[in-house]
């Protein structure tokens, strides 16, 4: 796997000649470890998931790029990424998770992406609990403390955060071999 920078003729709806194109990253890690290359098959199952829009967006590509980059060079906790990577991405979505939690709103609405003040309003409001284990993960912070069902719970819950913005949002192949490889 590698990342090139190409130049390419573009016809009206597709790329229709690549006129020049060179390494620019040639990733090491990323095939042959394979719990990287399952989390890496996270980061573009969701991506792909998520991004309908069609014009360039170079604050999107450098933030996929970098993510790639760093996992293939060891440089994220593995076991946290799925989630860290899910929180990060919305942002650059559009639906940035508000990191408002108080001692008054202590419950995560996954409809408006804030924490609010109790958890009634719908059903798509996190418990005390998992919205506390989501402030941790926004504000890194007692990440160790957090065991597998947890993170797999607060991930179920992310997802479900996508679905709610996002039309057409599909269920991710790649949940089931990152909970098998992360467990």
């Amino acid at each position: 796997m590698t990342i090139i920078n190409y130049i390419a003729y573009k016809s009206e709806h597709s790329l229709s000649r690549i006129k020049n194109a060179q390494y620019y990253y040639i990733y090491t890690t990323l095939s042959q470890d394979i719990i990287k290359a399952s989390i890496a098959m996270y980061i573009i199952d969701l991506s792909r998931n998520s991004i309908k829009e069609r014009e360039a967006n170079s604050a999107l590509y450098v933030f996929l790029k970098n993510w790639l980059i760093n996992l293939d060079q060891g440089n994220i906790n593995l076991k946290h990424s799925p989630i860290w990577f899910s929180i990060q991405l919305a942002e650059y979505l559009g639906f940035k998770i508000n990191n408002n939690m108080s001692p008054e709103n202590i419950y995560f609405d996954l409809m408006n992406g804030e924490y609010i003040d109790n958890d009634v309003r719908h059903n798509h409001i996190m418990s005390e609990y998992y919205s506390k284990v989501l402030y941790n993960y926004i504000n890194n912070t007692n990440l160790d403390l957090i065991d597998k069902d947890d993170r797999n719970k607060l991930l179920d819950r992310l997802l479900e955060y996508y679905q709610l913005h996002i039309e057409g949002f599909r269920r991710l192949k790649s949940v089931d071999v990152i909970r098998k490889i992360l467990s």
